[in-house]
């Protein structure tokens, strides 16, 4: 029982951290990083298009755990909602703030997800 606990805890600390404003987190991949790799899903550069995909996929993967312990039921994924879907999402978001893509991919892809998938924030940007 207590080795699933601290798993839990975990998971709920990491699930967290990408919910903390791109602003406080460093980060390996930067914004531009990011779009940089997802641009090249348009290409034949397979090796920044699996990045891409890879990175994009992790953060969605992390956020929905996060939706899911926090009970964010205004958050939500679509059932059919593609790897490329959500790396479109990302990209149009980092292309539309340009002046924030030095900051850590994390918390920036993380904002460009939930602004597309949570209620409260569609309702807030007009989506």
């Amino acid at each position: 029982m207590e080795k699933h606990m601290r798993k839990l805890a975990a998971a709920t600390l990491f699930a967290f951290s990408a919910t903390i404003p791109a602003p406080a987190l460093a980060g390996f991949e930067t914004g531009n990083d990011v779009l940089s790799a997802c641009r090249s899903l348009r290409t034949e550069n397979f090796f920044d298009a699996g990045r891409c995909l890879g990175y994009v996929v992790a953060i969605s993967d992390m956020l929905e755990i996060n939706w899911f312990l926090y009970n964010r039921v205004d958050c939500q994924m679509p059932e059919r909602v593609t790897k490329g879907q959500v790396a479109d999402i990302v990209v149009a978001y980092l292309e539309r703030n340009p002046g924030t893509r030095h900051q850590s991919a994390a918390g920036l892809v993380s904002m460009a997800i939930q602004e597309q998938f949570c209620a409260n924030n569609r309702k807030a940007s007009g989506g």
